[in-house]
């Protein structure tokens, strides 16, 4: 989706651009940078100048794409526009928190009161470094009950949660929230895998009589050491 006030080569209002079948979709799709072809030989007018695509990163999470038309599509000039897509990846992920039209440019349809609590408290869906890859989503995302996960790096190991409390209603996301929130306490104090769980269930037990998380049991992965 272009960013609210963005316009074409000619102050056309740009229009979405589809991921599949698109030199803009394969270059958020293979995190790579995507350049447009034109004839050997010509000499092209303004609006077509070579273009690039550049994925726009926080660490491993893709947050848009950056369009560049270039006159002169050399070494240099592609360099300065990965440099400035990092800039705007900082921007983003600094801002994106706070703007509600950040969020509406994003969203397909409407999300439920759930959906909209339990996404704020979520990590990014995806995180990796030169160790470990973790990735996660929620399906239906904009319907999400009480489904949620967590993950953590302390030193050389990942802490991973995933929550699943009974119910497909707000008191589900609301028991996930708890849930998740004890499950962080917890990690954080050190406490191991079985201390976590039981301060799981209690918090649960107070705040809802007779509701349950049946999966809210945390894990620990330790990674190599080489």
């Amino acid at each position: 989706m272009p960013l609210p006030g963005q316009h074409g080569d000619n102050g056309e209002v740009l229009a979405p651009i589809l991921i599949d079948t698109t030199l803009a979709g394969r270059a958020l799709r293979n995190v790579e940078i995507v350049r447009s072809r034109r004839e050997p030989d010509t000499t092209p007018r303004p609006e077509e100048e070579p273009r690039v695509w550049v994925p726009i990163l926080d660490g491993t999470e893709r947050l848009g794409v950056l369009q560049a038309s270039l006159p002169d599509l050399g070494e240099l000039a592609e360099r300065r526009v990965i440099h400035l897509a990092s800039l705007l990846s900082l921007i983003l992920a600094a801002k994106r928190s706070h703007s509600d039209s950040y969020a509406r440019l994003v969203r397909v349809q409407p999300m439920t009161l759930s959906a909209e609590v339990l996404f704020n408290l979520l990590p990014p869906g995806t995180f990796a470094n030169e160790r470990v890859v973790v990735s996660a989503a929620l399906e239906p995302a904009y319907e999400v009950g009480g489904d949620a996960y967590d993950y953590a790096i302390d030193g050389d190991t990942l802490h991973v949660s995933i929550f699943d409390a009974i119910g497909h209603d707000t008191s589900a996301g609301l028991t996930a929230t708890i849930a998740m929130g004890a499950c962080r306490n917890a990690r954080i104090q050190r406490a191991d895998l079985p201390t976590a769980g039981e301060e799981i269930d209690e918090a649960i037990a107070e705040q809802f009589t007779g509701r349950f998380a049946p999966a809210s049991w945390p894990t620990s992965i330790c990674a190599p050491a080489s």
